[in-house]
């Protein structure tokens, strides 16, 4: 999709963070916005800072687990635009730090639910709609370098990435089985400054967090790496222009391959996983 303008983007938890910083990108790409999210109040903010940039946007509330939702957001875009041209599956939830035994199991149905469902949901609604376009479309899911990497007490969390990793990696190759005029990325940001540690992206402390235990120590690193990192306008900057130029995976920090070409070599050397960092410190002295 080399050329975006009068291009319509649809874009799911775009209230906030890197979804808002996506709608921004698209808009000043000259493309026409339908923007979702499951907050309504928070929605209605951001088509208001939207219009005043002048972009022509669509502000539909939606929760992505909810298929019926989604494919009555479909709807409403086809009806308003015409047309469903760029899909950024978006919306996603960081959830509880804690022993895996202990995640509680509404925990790990709400994750499953926004973080892989939606994007499924998305795929399941827009792609027939994309084929029988029979135009230049292209679906982004939004992962992250949780989606290649483990860490323990982020089970769920990192679960539904590495789920979303093989769905994203899935759908390009199905896609391209059919010579389809779609085009996939996946997208897997490192730390980014957004409010995925709070409000409806996280959820309350665990048991295990607030008797000071290991938990705590992954809270607190990701809650200091979410301070200190990328801005959303950047990673959305990377993600326009791979969509631009067919870019399949977008690592938009460095240090993330690095990582994960030490995690491969583990893999293929046969070594047993290794605790890393903090923890590291604290449990293999």
């Amino acid at each position: 999709m080399k050329n975006l303008k009068g291009k319509v983007a649809v874009i799911t938890g775009a209230a906030r963070g890197i979804g808002f910083a996506l709608a921004e990108a698209s808009a000043e790409a000259g493309m026409k916005l339908a923007i979702s999210d499951i907050d309504p109040a928070a929605l209605a903010e951001a088509k208001k800072s939207l219009d005043a940039k002048g972009a022509e946007t669509l502000a539909f509330p939606a929760d992505v687990g909810n298929a019926s939702e989604i494919e009555a957001l479909a709807a409403a875009t086809l009806k308003q635009f015409g047309s469903a041209d760029l899909l950024f599956n978006n919306a996603g939830l960081f959830g509880t730090p804690a022993l895996l035994w202990e995640q509680e199991l509404a925990d790990w149905e709400k994750t499953i639910s926004v973080n892989l469902m939606g994007a499924i949901n998305g795929i399941r609604t827009f792609v027939p709609i994309m084929l029988h376009q029979e135009t230049d479309c292209h679906i982004v899911n939004v992962a992250s370098v949780a989606g290649h990497l483990v860490q323990p007490f982020l089970g769920p969390y990192q679960a539904t990435k590495f789920a979303m990793t093989a769905i994203t990696e899935s759908l390009y190759l199905e896609l391209q089985t059919l010579d389809a005029n779609i085009g996939v990325s996946l997208v897997c940001p490192g730390f980014t400054k957004t409010n995925i540690m709070g409000g409806e992206a996280a959820s309350e402390p665990s048991q295990e967090e607030m008797s000071g235990g290991p938990a705590s120590m992954i809270r607190s690193a990701m809650t200091e790496g979410v301070k200190s990192g990328l801005s959303p306008h950047d990673v959305a900057k990377q993600v326009i222009e791979a969509v631009k130029n067919d870019k399949f995976y977008v690592f938009t920090h460095p240090y993330a391959l690095e990582m994960i070409g030490k995690r491969f070599d583990q893999v293929l050397g046969g070594t047993n996983p290794l605790l890393e960092g903090a923890l590291k410190e604290r449990f293999t002295e």
